[in-house]
């Protein structure tokens, strides 16, 4: 069996509520969310996008969950666990 590492970026919109004193341009709201950290009230998921994908091998798979909760895990459950196997139909045997 081989193994794929597939990445992705998801995209979400967002809503947020912002005061702003009434002389302040309402631009103002926006350098409030990018810069401050706010708590949204609404969040919609809208796409996901694909932007590599290779095969991997063992050692691949190890360094790909090195920074995860996983890294203190045995290859075979990582492989278990964390991969996706469709199974091809009868017909397709």
């Amino acid at each position: 069996m081989k193994y794929v590492i597939v990445e992705t970026v998801s995209v979400f919109t967002h809503k947020y509520l912002v005061a702003l004193d009434n002389d302040d341009p309402v631009e103002h709201a926006c350098d409030t969310v990018l810069s401050e950290d706010i708590d949204d009230f609404s969040q919609e998921h809208c796409d996901e996008i694909i932007t590599r994908h290779y095969e991997v091998d063992d050692g691949d798979i190890r360094k790909a969950v090195e920074d995860t909760l996983y890294k203190t895990w045995g290859l075979p459950q990582i492989k278990e666990t964390l991969s996706y196997y469709k199974m091809k139909d009868e017909e397709e045997l």
